[in-house]
């Protein structure tokens, strides 16, 4: 057996391979579930409004992130499982990061597709 850095050969070339498809999301869906999690982000960040009224803020809060977790249940069970994972453990920046740049690839595809 070869092993490079305590890792089997076979084991370190599965790091090289590209990820499964994700399963279809339309532009619009992406881009919701980026607004909310935004949202989200926004809400916990306002402090201001959590001194004048810690009460709303809670019920603000709450409300965006019932929302977020319906938004999230309510994509495909096979969507990108990084996407997935960050969702499932609210790594909400690392998901704003992931649907940024699967927004502006798509957008970019579209406009090779035009062309």
């Amino acid at each position: 057996m070869d092993l490079i850095l305590g890792w089997t050969r076979a084991q370190s070339a599965r790091w090289h391979l590209p990820p499964p498809p994700m399963a279809p999301i339309d532009m619009t869906s992406l881009q919701s579930l980026r607004d909310l999690i935004q949202g989200r982000l926004d809400a916990v960040a306002d402090r201001a409004h959590y001194e004048r009224d810690p009460e709303e803020h809670l019920n603000r809060l709450k409300s965006i992130s019932e929302q977020l977790d319906r938004a999230a249940q309510d994509l495909p069970a096979d969507i990108d499982p990084q996407l997935r994972h960050y969702l499932d453990r609210q790594s909400y920046l690392k998901a704003i990061a992931w649907l940024d740049q699967e927004i502006v690839a798509r957008e970019l595809t579209n406009r090779i597709d035009v062309l």
